[in-house]
Order: C-alpha cells, then sequence, then structure tokens
C-alpha cells in the first residue's frame, strides 16, 4: 500500500480556470490536454478509433516535429488518458525493456539532425519503475581508438553528457549490455558511384556496450566492409546526386536504424538506403544481405519487396530459418506517395537461399505513405497482436492474429509531428516522488485536483482539511478517475492535504508541498518513513522555518543570467517565423521554469519571492506568447508555402555550414518559382486568407529577404563560385518575392481602401489577450477592461462639460478667437456642454514658429518646482546637481512626427513641432496638438516626477529587473502624476489647463478601448483613428500617427492600455496606504521608485509585505 501526499493552502480562483483537462484554441493543428494540478504536462489529445478486441497494456509514444506541441515521451491509455509525460527534448527510440530482470523505460535524447543527415548525437537514458534515472549509456568522441567526426561547423561542445551515439537504436540485451550506433563524417573514395575520389561520407557505426560502465565490447564499421557491402549497390536506391562534395553535404548511404542479435550471436542490422537487412557475424564479417529489391544473398519469393525499412526483428529461429519482421517504408524524400507503406513478416532460409513473404499488415481504410521512421512490435502476450507506428505519419495500429486493423490512435496533423517508435506495453509505474495538487474555493465548497504522474497502482484519493495543519480531518474520499482526478468537498479551509493510495510501496517515504493555486511544484523535501504528520508547511504567513541550505544562485543572479542567455539566443535565433527558433527557445523556457521550481521558495526575503515570480511569469509569458506564434504562422502558411526552403538556408549561413553555391542556386531557383506561381493563385483568388495571415505574410516577407540579402552579402565578395551560380536566381528571387508583396499589398486595398490606416502588427485574439493580461497579473477579462474604461471617458466628458462653461473668451489668443469658434457663438457661459468647441478654442492658443522650445522649457521646470515645493518625491542629485538640471531637449525629424506627433521623454526631452518644408494643413494640426495647455499636463509626465525621475531611479536601484518592464508600471507611474496633480486641485486650476489635461485622460480611455477592441479583432486601423478624432479631438493627422504607431510593432498588445490601467491601480494603491496611515505619501512614492518596474499587484504585496507563494496568481479587484 501506497500512500503520498501532497499539503495545500485553498485560495480563491477568481475564475482562472475553468475545466481539469482542457484543449488549445481551434486554430491550432492539434489540440493537447491540460490540467490543474500539473499545467507543465501537455499530452496530446488520442484521435482514437477501435474496431475490434485489443491486447492489453498502454500506448507507448514521442513526439517531434515542427507542429509538435510538446517534444516529449508519453505514456496513454487508450481511452486517451495520461499516465507519464517524460522528459522535454529531442528523443528518439523510446520503449520500455528489460535490465537485470527488472523492467526499465529507456530513450535516446540528443540533437538530432535533419536530412540531409538524418542522423544524431546524444545518449540513452535508462529510469527504473520510480522514473530515477538509473545509468546513461554513451559514446566518447575517441573511445576504443575512435576519432568521430561531423559535418563542418558544427559545435560539439554541447553534446548530451558529451556523448556521440545516433539517435536510432537503444536495445538492452539479456546480458545488460546495449545495442547503438553512431556516424562518423570522413573521407572515402566514391569514384565508384560517380563522386569524387576523396569525397566525404558518413559513415555509419554499431556497437555493444556494457550499460554499468560504458565499456565498448564490440564495435562494427560499414567502411571496413566496403568489399562486402559496395557503396554502388547502394546508388539505385540512395543516388549521390550533388552530396558527398564536401564535409558540410556527406554522402550517408548506410544509415543503420536497427540492431539485434541471432542465437549464434551474429547480429541483425538493418539499412535503410541500401534497402536491406543484413547478418554481420561475430568476427564482423557479412554473413548474408537481404536487399529488398534485388534479393541479395537470396531469391525474393512471394511477392516480397521492401525498401527504406527500419525496425528488423528477429522472432523465431532454427535449422537455417529465421522469422523476421520489419517496417516497410517504402517511401523516402527520394521516392514517396506510390508504394503503401506496411508491416511486414519474412522468412529467411540459408538452406535454399530463399526469402518469402508471410504477411503483409496494412490497414484497407488507411493508405500511409510514411516516408521515415516506423516500427512494428509483435505482442508477446499470447494474443498474437501486432503493434505498428508509422514514423513521419503520427498514428499508432494495432493488427490481430488474422491481420486485421482493430485500434487506430492519431496524436498528431499528418506531415508536421512524428514519431520514431510507438509500442503497447504493460508497466506498473511507481513514483519517487509526490503526487501534486491544485484546490481552490468555488463559492460554498472547496475543489481539490489530484494527479501523479506515471502513477499506475494507485485507485483512491483521501482529501483532509482544516483551518491550521494540526487540525486536518477527513473531508471525502474518492476513486481515482483518470489522469487528474476531482474531489469537492463542503465549505472552505486554510490547509489541505491530498493522500493517494494503492498497492506496491511501503507508507512512509513521500514528500510534503505547500501549494496555493498550484502551476509548478515547490522544492521538495525528503521525509523518513515512520514519520506520519510530516514537515508541515503554513503558506498563510510565510514563517515556516527550514533547515538552512545552501542558496547557489541568487535570484538577481539568476535574473541577470536568464537576461544575457535570452539576449543570445535571440541573437543567434533571429529569423522569428523559424520552427528551430521557436522550439529552441521552448526548450530554454522550460528548462528555466523547470530549474526555477527548484529554488528555495520558502526561504526567501520577500523582495527575492517578488523576483522569483517576476521571472515565472517572463517564463511562461514567453511560452504561450511562443505558441500563438506558431498558432498565426500555420496561419499564413497557405500564403507563403515556399518560405522554409529560404529559412534553411539562412540558418545554415548562421551555423557557419560551407555553403554549396550550385545546390543554393538550384534551391533560390525553384522558390522563385513556386513563388511566381503562388502570386498567380493570390491574384486569382486561389489562395485566400483574412487580413491579418496577409499583413503577417508581407511582414514575413520583408524579413526572409532581410536574411537572404544577409546571406548572400556574406557569400558573393569573397567566394567566385557563389555569385556565378547565384546571381542570375537571387534577382528572380528578389522580383519574385516583390511581386507577391505586390499581390498581397492589392488584396489589402481592394479590401479595405487605399488610403486607409493599416497595422504593422496583426490582432492576437481574445486569447492572446487574456495570456498578457495574466502575464501583467490583471485578473479582469477584456470585456471588463472596456467597460472600465468606457466609465472612465464618461467621468472625462463630464469634467470637460464642466470646464467648457468655464472658458472665458480672451483667455487665449485673441487674435485667432475673433468671438467665436467653429462657427458658434461664444457666451458668457463659455462655450456650455459642447466641450469640442471649447477645445478647438484651446488649441489654438499654439505658439509662434521657434517659441516651442522655451514653452516646453517653462513647463518643465514648472513640474518639477511643483513636486519639489510640495515634498512629494525625492529628487536626488548628481555630483551635487540636481536631476531637474541635467536633461537634454532636441527635435523630433518630420519624418519621424508621423509616427510621433506630440512630444515624447525619458532621459531627454524631444519636441514634435512642424518644419518649413510641411504643407500648410499638416503644420497646423501639428502646431494646434501641441498648444501650452494640452502641453502643460505632458511636461511632469516626461520628466520630473515622470518618466525621467522614474528611468534614473530604475538605474540605480534593481536594474536588473529591466528584464520585466511593463507598461502598467513605466506609463502607469507616469499618468498617475497626472491623477494626483488633478485631485491636488491646486496645479489644473484654470478651465484651459483642465481641457488640456482632459484631453489626455480621454486619449487613454480611448487608448484602452482601441487597443483592446483592435486585438479582439472589433475595429480596424481606420476605424481607431475615427474613434481618436470623434471621441477625443484629435487632429486627423496626429489621431493617424498615434494609430500608426501603437500596431507598428514596437509596443506590446496591451501597451496602449497600461497608462489608465496602471495609473488606477498606482492610485488605488496610493489610497489603500494613505488611508491606512502605513506610510506617507512621499515615503510611498520613493519606495515605488526603488522597487523598480514590476506588475502593480506584485508591487502591493511588496511594499505592504503580503503573503507569497510560487503559485500566487493575480487577485487584486483594483477599481470599482
Amino acid at each position: 500500500m501506497v500512500r503520498s501526499t501532497s499539503l495545500l493552502k485553498a485560495t480563491a480562483l477568481l475564475g482562472l480556470s475553468q475545466a481539469a483537462a482542457a484543449q488549445n484554441s481551434t486554430t491550432n493543428p492539434w489540440p493537447w490536454q491540460t490540467y490543474r494540478s500539473e499545467p507543465a504536462l501537455q499530452p496530446p489529445s488520442l484521435k482514437i478509433t477501435q474496431t475490434g478486441d485489443i491486447a492489453e497494456g498502454h500506448l507507448f509514444f514521442d513526439q517531434s516535429g515542427s507542429g509538435g506541441h510538446n517534444y516529449s515521451v508519453f505514456i496513454m491509455s487508450n481511452e486517451n488518458e495520461l499516465i507519464w509525460e517524460g522528459p522535454y527534448g529531442d528523443i528518439s527510440a523510446w520503449r520500455a525493456q528489460t535490465l537485470f530482470g527488472e523492467p526499465v523505460l529507456t530513450f535516446y535524447t540528443g540533437i538530432t539532425m535533419p536530412e540531409p543527415y538524418g542522423f544524431g548525437y546524444g545518449a540513452v537514458f535508462i529510469y527504473d519503475q520510480t522514473y530515477k534515472n538509473i545509468y546513461n549509456v554513451t559514446l566518447d568522441q575517441y573511445a576504443n581508438g575512435l576519432n568521430l567526426q561531423t559535418f563542418t561547423g558544427w559545435d560539439s561542445s554541447g553534446l548530451t553528457g558529451g556523448s556521440w551515439l545516433d539517435m536510432h537504436e537503444d536495445y538492452i540485451t539479456p546480458e545488460g549490455t546495449m545495442f547503438a550506433p553512431a556516424v562518423n563524417v570522413t573521407q572515402t573514395d566514391l569514384t565508384s558511384v560517380g563522386g569524387p575520389v576523396d569525397g566525404w561520407i558518413v559513415d555509419s557505426l554499431f556497437f555493444e556496450i556494457d550499460i554499468k560502465t560504458n565499456e565498448i565490447l564490440f564495435q562494427w564499421s560499414h567502411l571496413d566492409h566496403l568489399d562486402e557491402i559496395s557503396l554502388a549497390s547502394a546508388a539505385p536506391t540512395y543516388p549521390l546526386e550533388d552530396l558527398g562534395l564536401n564535409q558540410t553535404y556527406p554522402w550517408g548511404p548506410f544509415h543503420i536504424n536497427s540492431i539485434e542479435r541471432f542465437a549464434d550471436g551474429g547480429f541483425l542490422i538493418s539499412s535503410r538506403h541500401y534497402c536491406s537487412i543484413f547478418k554481420i557475424a561475430k568476427d564482423g564479417s557479412v554473413e548474408w544481405t537481404l536487399n529488398g529489391q534485388t534479393g541479395g544473398s537470396f531469391t525474393l519469393k512471394n511477392g516480397l519487396s521492401f525498401c527504406y525499412q527500419h525496425d528488423a526483428r528477429i522472432h523465431a529461429e532454427g535449422n537455417g530459418t529465421a522469422l523476421i519482421s520489419l517496417f516497410n517504408n517504402d517511401n523516402s524524400g527520394i521516392r514517396s506517395g506510390v508504394n503503401e507503406t506496411s508491416g511486414i513478416f519474412l522468412t529467411v532460409n540459408t538452406a535454399t537461399w530463399e526469402a518469402t513473404l508471410k504477411q503483409e499488415l496494412i490497414d484497407p481504410n488507411d493508405t500511409i505513405f510514411a516516408v521515415s521512421q516506423g516500427n512494428v512490435q509483435v505482442l508477446n502476450d499470447g494474443s498474437g497482436h501486432t503493434v505498428i507506428g508509422y514514423g513521419s505519419t503520427p498514428k499508432i495500429k494495432e493488427f490481430n492474429a488474422e491481420g486485421e486493423c482493430v485500434f487506430t490512435a492519431q496524436f498528431g496533423e499528418d506531415k508536421i509531428v512524428q514519431s520514431y517508435r510507438n509500442h503497447r506495453y504493460p508497466w506498473v509505474g511507481k513514483p519517487y516522488y509526490a503526487p501534486k495538487a491544485f484546490a481552490c474555493d468555488a463559492g460554498n465548497q472547496t475543489e481539490v485536483y489530484m494527479s501523479w504522474n506515471g502513477a499506475t497502482e494507485n485507485n483512491k484519493w483521501t482529501v483532509f482539511a482544516g483551518a491550521s495543519e494540526d487540525a486536518l480531518t477527513e473531508k471525502t474520499s474518492v476513486e481515482k478517475t483518470g489522469f487528474e482526478t476531482k474531489a469537492t468537498f463542503s465549505g472552505s479551509a486554510q490547509f489541505v492535504r491530498v493522500e493517494s493510495a494503492g498497492e506496491g510501496i511501503e507508507t512512509g517515504n513521500h514528500e510534503l508541498y505547500a501549494i496555493d493555486m498550484a502551476t509548478h511544484h515547490l522544492a521538495t523535501r525528503s521525509h523518513q518513513g515512520g514519520v506520519s504528520d510530516g514537515d508541515w508547511v503554513d503558506v498563510s504567513d510565510g514563517r515556516a522555518q527550514h533547515a538552512a541550505t545552501t542558496i547557489s544562485e541568487s535570484m538577481p543572479e539568476r535574473i541577470i543570467r536568464v537576461t544575457t542567455d535570452e539576449k543570445n539566443l535571440n541573437k543567434f535565433y533571429n529569423i522569428k517565423f523559424s520552427a528551430t527558433r521557436s522550439h529552441r527557445l521552448e526548450r530554454y523556457y522550460n528548462e528555466e521554469l523547470d530549474s526555477l521550481f527548484e529554488a528555495p521558495f520558502d526561504r526567501y526575503s520577500q523582495e527575492d519571492k517578488v523576483d522569483f515570480l517576476l521571472l515565472r511569469n517572463y517564463l511562461r509569458r514567453n511560452l504561450r506568447v511562443l505558441l500563438l506564434d506558431r498558432e498565426r504562422d500555420e496561419l499564413v502558411k497557405p500564403v507563403l508555402p515556399f518560405i522554409q526552403p529560404l529559412i534553411e538556408i539562412c540558418e545554415a549561413r548562421q551555423s557557419m555550414i560551407p555553403v554549396d553555391s550550385k545546390k543554393t542556386a538550384m534551391i533560390l531557383n525553384e522558390t522563385a518559382k513556386k513563388i511566381i506561381a503562388t502570386t498567380k493563385a493570390i491574384k486569382t483568388n486561389g489562395i485566400k486568407a483574412n487580413d491579418s495571415a496577409f499583413s503577417r505574410a508581407m511582414s514575413t516577407i520583408d524579413q526572409i529577404r532581410g536574411h537572404v540579402d544577409e546571406t548572400y552579402g556574406f557569400y558573393a565578395p569573397y567566394d567566385p563560385l557563389f555569385p556565378f551560380w547565384c546571381d542570375a536566381p537571387k534577382k528572380e528571387l528578389d522580383e519574385a518575392l516583390a511581386g507577391i508583396k505586390t499581390a498581397i499589398d492589392t488584396k489589402l486595398i481592394e479590401k479595405n481602401g487605399s488610403g486607409s490606416i493599416r497595422a504593422a502588427v496583426e490582432p492576437i485574439g481574445r486569447s492572446g489577450l487574456i495570456t498578457e493580461l495574466e502575464a501583467e497579473m490583471i485578473p479582469y477579462t477584456p470585456e471588463e477592461l472596456l467597460k472600465l474604461a468606457q466609465e472612465q471617458y464618461d467621468w472625462c466628458e463630464k469634467e470637460m462639460k464642466k470646464a467648457s462653461r468655464s472658458v472665458k473668451v480672451g483667455s487665449v489668443r485673441p487674435e485667432r478667437s475673433h468671438g467665436s469658434v467653429s462657427g458658434l457663438e461664444v457666451t458668457d457661459a463659455g462655450f456650455g456642454d459642447d466641450w469640442k468647441a471649447a477645445q478647438e478654442y484651446v488649441k489654438n492658443s499654439y505658439v509662434e514658429p521657434g517659441q516651442q522650445p522655451e514653452m516646453v522649457r517653462q513647463l518643465a521646470y514648472e513640474g518639477m518646482a511643483f513636486v519639489k515645493k510640495h515634498d512629494l518625491v525625492t529628487v536626488p542629485e548628481i555630483a551635487g546637481k540636481s536631476l531637474c538640471e541635467t536633461w537634454r531637449m532636441f527635435m523630433i525629424d518630420a519624418e519621424r512626427q508621423r509616427e510621433s506627433p506630440f512630444f515624447l521623454g525619458g532621459s531627454s526631452f524631444w519636441v514634435s513641432y512642424p518644419t518649413a518644408a510641411m504643407d500648410h494643413d499638416l503644420k497646423m494640426m501639428v502646431m494646434r496638438g501641441n498648444n501650452p495647455h494640452f502641453s502643460r499636463a505632458t511636461a511632469f509626465h516626461e520628466l520630473i516626477p515622470g518618466h525621467r525621475l522614474q528611468l534614473f531611479m530604475g538605474k540605480r536601484h534593481h536594474p536588473y529587473r529591466e528584464l520585466f518592464s511593463t507598461p502598467f508600471f513605466v506609463e502607469g507611474w507616469a499618468m498617475y502624476w497626472e491623477f494626483v496633480f488633478w485631485n491636488r486641485g491646486d496645479f489644473f486650476v484654470s478651465p484651459e489647463d483642465k481641457i488640456g489635461t482632459l484631453f489626455w485622460r480621454m486619449h487613454r480611455c480611448a487608448r484602452i478601448i482601441f487597443s483592446l477592441k483592435y486585438h479582439l479583432g472589433e475595429m480596424t486601423p481606420q476605424e481607431c483613428v475615427d474613434l481618436l478624432v470623434d471621441w477625443v479631438g484629435h487632429e486627423r493627422s496626429n489621431a493617424e500617427g498615434e494609430v500608426t504607431r501603437s500596431f507598428g510593432g514596437d509596443y506590446s498588445p496591451l501597451y496602449q492600455a497600461g497608462y489608465m490601467l496602471g495609473a488606477l491601480q498606482m492610485h488605488g494603491l496610493r489610497e489603500e496606504v494613505l488611508t491606512k496611515g502605513l506610510m506617507g505619501e512621499k515615503e510611498l512614492h520613493d519606495k515605488i521608485l526603488k522597487a523598480n518596474t514590476m506588475p502593480i499587484e506584485l508591487l502591493r504585496a511588496l511594499l505592504l509585505n503580503q503573503p507569497l507563494s510560487p503559485d500566487t496568481e493575480a487577485q487584486w479587484r483594483f477599481y470599482g
């Protein structure tokens, strides 16, 4: 009986979780499952068809490919329930085996190389039933006299365990050894296949390795046996073509993909490209060859034929015969779509030298052409059933003894998801680690979600709860229902403990967790058997004491390291729409997230706990953004079906792989032709897409053209062969890319009109906005925020009307007023409720050309003097000189003013004002939009106490938090001062000044509305411009500049909403602090600045020393 427990603190969920196992959006190629208790686990959802009785056991498969959501290994049930999800990485050769009489799990992990290489470098990991890594099988580059080499320019320093094993096999023998292959890029005479005398080849090797010691007991090399296995016999099925000319693109004809032992000690190996299986004697000589096309040593009988096969296995031997199964791909990158893939059984007879087909397994209702990978597994349970995995086609099929397909499980989209081998095994898992759980307050009851990754024997969950760890009582007991089980009990509790029961593990030796809305595990603490209560953790006040251990890396050090690591990864993997980049970053973020949750959170200071949560949010957000980007890239693929070869050319250049000029020219030439065909299809509506997909396609075209230009510019000046081959194809490519961009642009103009404003970024949708809001710790939906913005706008409009009624004619440039504005007569009551007319009147207060810098300087110093006079915030000195004196002013050039029509600030002040070259109407709009009353509200916003002070303090205090920069803090702080100055009543006094600052507050309300509605797909960029003109009173050119800048690609989706929402959050924090007397106004402001940028909810927790857990989520409803 096993009892393993988890301790939780129950908290309100606030509607953030809605389903125990949710699926991704319908736009993703294939759905996956998620769990509240273990969000990091995300197995694919299986599409299962069963038409007959099937064998017992679970499904074993890995997942990779450009459409693979989670590069991992999985054990899943026939009912689409996860049993175990393993580690993340490039994984192959995944299966269950027996080692020293005990069941184990084995898999290869390392670096896998796509075609034309088709091999890998890594190690084999062996796990026991508790999922502990008990052995690693590795191969040193120089072991046993070897000197293994790879293709030119590849850095082998980062190999898994420094191991050079290939990915294709990890067969465990009864003697406790392992068969595994490797490759070596070397030179040999290729004249027999039409190549050079000193050509480059991928030599295939295999080894028998002692698992305990990694000692090599046997090794074999193809190149040592060319007199028995000639290179010429591979040429018909794997022609040399342009390979073998250099070390960058070697020819790899042998390609071992399975190894097994005959009863006499010889070896059965499968060579994919030779379309052959071989028997290798114990002395390394070749006893026989069975070629699936010519027969080799045998005569082919009963229609036997195979090619490009995988996974040759021996099932019976005797009297010179052997029964062998193999996966007959009969398809490859060279030849596909003609012969159907199948599983076959054959016999070889060395007395008659005949090879005979005994059985071929195909599903007549599902024709498959698997171009790579795959396996055949004969179940040893007496059922006579066979399981087939289809490699590059993500399907598992089971056939009964009569050869009928009775079961199919698909786990990904065809062609973009793949799996090296798939199996069915009985498996008993007894995890050494504790289960995971998630608890939440659901009104008048508590919900608890529980799971135990890898456990197969637990069948019952018991929930204990109470107000403290010493007062827990049993609340409920439920049967296990799939991977994640839900239990509920009446009322609420501060602490919840769950216990899983089943057969097979001794009581005790369990681990306890403190969980608060769990999304990841905490650092675990082992407990000795016999300790019944364990080491309880009270997460309600964070005062639990634990034995001190060494913290190897502080949180600031970790954040600085992540900042540097990510910067370097993004600098190298800079092709934003590359699957290579996406998966590399995904792996990095997952690794960092896993590492983060091993940190000793409960021993951290409040500052370090905040840093932990900042980094957690950052990594999670980046992961979600990667997935959303993949979804959007999938939508663009029909518009850009030609893009991948160009990406591969550029990535080869980035990896410093020597260029094959002739081959590159061929790729450029073929790509240009494909672009022309795609352009024609777009023009004739053969290819259709929405505006977002077309916009993303145009951006992608610009980016790939830049990468291709960089690649071309690298090679052309110094490599004479490169321009010889590539000049003409490159020009054709450039013309084709320009042509397709024009075609897309024409389609957008046809739909939206020639004068419409366009966005450089496409809408991210509601799910994307939710992701951004979660990252910013804003516990509101987009719809709630739209309502908030409308309420704030309505307040502004009421205040505008008040100010409008108070405007006195003559207070603003009487020489321009003449008693009327916009055709309306001005009365003693000012402009009445016609605030737009009053606003027009105020706009005409602009200063004469040449006077704008002085006006801005005076306004800036006015704001600085105001905060110093009223002692509102500390303004530091620099070398005895006030910060107020250390800023500079610059003018914004005419072209940039199209996107930045108002002045900008920060460390310097950038003034927006018309130039002589502008046409008259544009001059007037810019002058009117930058009048003194509008500018008065923004001068202090940009300088002191706004951005200038904020950025300066950020460099002095916690500068590493710049990684977490958020507009809710950066822009929220600056706008917060507009609230403070307004509420004081002694800064914005005149109605003209009130109209000026209300203009900006209305503008921030409108920013929330138009930015959210654009990303929800409810407004076009042109409609956003119209909103700013109609609702706020913007000059049209200024509104166009604002919208163009907002959606120009330099700002995050929530950036424009961050001004008002961040200010409201800070104002809410101010009211809470001052009302309760927790600190003074100046002290609060100084502490905010010293904290540096972060979501305001975490700022509040830091300043008020609120309890935090590793799984703290947004809860603060700061508005309403």
